[in-house]
């Protein structure tokens, strides 16, 4: 795929991170408006990513 992709994954990050996070109460609003009902979590779990995953496939 080329060096294109990893350009790509970067960039994304970068906007991603400069992006302004949603408080709680913020959440809450919009699943009010939706009809939503928003549990709580008590840990927060982050998927793999994907340079990860595939060094794990390729090793195997």
């Amino acid at each position: 795929m080329g060096p294109y992709v990893a350009l790509a994954e970067e960039w994304c990050e970068r906007m991603i991170a400069d992006s302004p996070q949603w408080s709680a109460d913020r959440w809450r609003r919009i699943a009010a408006i939706h009809g939503i009902e928003l549990v709580e979590e008590t840990t927060r779990a982050t998927a793999p990513r994907r340079k990860e995953t595939e060094k794990k496939e390729n090793a195997a």
